[in-house]
């Protein structure tokens, strides 16, 4: 990638190899952003990067990229463990708070040490 200044009036031409384009530009700043974009594009396309329209939410990209650098190493596809999981996992019977849950055990082992004590 190179900003090579055209002409006298100050007119930038930007030309990037990786993707074959050259454009005049009237300002500098025009051919800074340009070049940006094509150092950008000529990054993801050496890392198999691109980038695609979709439905999802902002944080489920993120998500499907921690998922898939997780199983990256994995033998099988991302299908194949998920379907193992939905066939597989059971939602708790019931759900509550660790500090309720604390209390309760704390209750329950109060209530058996009441139990095995002796009275005087």
């Amino acid at each position: 990638m190179k900003i090579v200044t055209a002409s006298s009036d100050g007119a930038c031409l930007v030309g990037s190899t990786a993707f074959a384009s050259a454009k005049n530009f009237k300002s500098r700043e025009e051919a800074i952003i340009q070049k940006g974009t094509l150092e950008l594009k000529t990054l993801q396309a050496g890392a198999c990067l691109h980038s695609a329209t979709t439905f999802l939410f902002v944080i489920q990209p993120c998500e499907a990229t921690t998922v898939f650098n997780r199983i990256k190493e994995k033998p099988r596809a991302l299908s194949v463990y998920l379907d193992c999981t939905l066939t597989n996992y059971q939602e708790p019977a019931t759900q509550r708070l660790l500090t309720d849950a604390v209390k309760a055990a704390r209750n329950s082992r109060h209530a058996a040490s009441s139990l095995n004590r002796l009275p005087p």
